[in-house]
């Protein structure tokens, strides 16, 4: 077989799993320093925009509402 000598293009796959691995572990961070994020949102956001090629609009959102919201020490 011929190689080509054209750069191959940096996969969807490669993409997918950079952006998976960066919002598992922001909702990690999430969910072990804003203590009302409950284990069902948790896991909502881990299964759920696992499947999904906007979630990181939507965690970058949240990111933003939970940075605002005041956070009660007691």
């Amino acid at each position: 077989m011929e190689e080509k000598g054209l750069i191959p293009p940096l996969h969807s796959f490669e993409i997918y799993q950079y952006v998976k691995d960066t919002i598992i572990i922001n909702g990690t961070i999430l969910f072990f320093y804003y203590q009302y994020i409950s284990l069902l949102d948790f896991i909502f956001i881990t299964l759920f925009f696992h499947f999904t090629a906007y979630y990181f609009i939507i965690v970058s959102l949240s990111l933003l509402l939970y940075y605002i919201t005041p956070v009660s020490i007691l």
